[in-house]
């Protein structure tokens, strides 16, 4: 490859790697995609993405709220949130505390997962 070609690489890549950096959301956008394709497996990658970024759309334009998962020890409150996480690759998604509003049972553990 000529210097010249070579030089004009070199400034595209370090382009691109910078416009990466000042929009971290098309990375963040690529990576559900791609999480999205692995999950759903579709044949029509085209018709999917048309599908999919559509969706992605739609759910920018949709107010973002809370979710609150709550029920009693054991009931797989944890593995939900872990299958949420996978299945659409959240990102932003965050388990914060747990409350104990009774006395600690025999052998039990305050914030451990049993």
């Amino acid at each position: 490859m000529s210097d010249a070609l070579e030089q004009a690489d070199a400034e595209t890549q370090s382009a691109h790697k910078e416009y990466l950096k000042e929009h971290p959301e098309l990375r963040e956008l690529l990576n559900e995609f791609t999480t999205a394709c692995l999950v759903d497996r579709p044949e029509n990658i085209f018709a999917f993405a048309e599908q999919f970024f559509t969706g992605v759309v739609e759910r920018k334009k949709a107010s973002r709220r809370p979710v609150v998962i709550c029920g009693p020890s054991g009931v797989g409150k944890g593995t939900l949130i872990g299958r949420i996480m996978v299945r659409f690759s959240f990102r932003h998604l965050c388990q914060n505390s747990k409350a104990l509003v009774r006395a600690l049972k025999l052998r039990a553990e305050s914030g451990a997962d049993v």
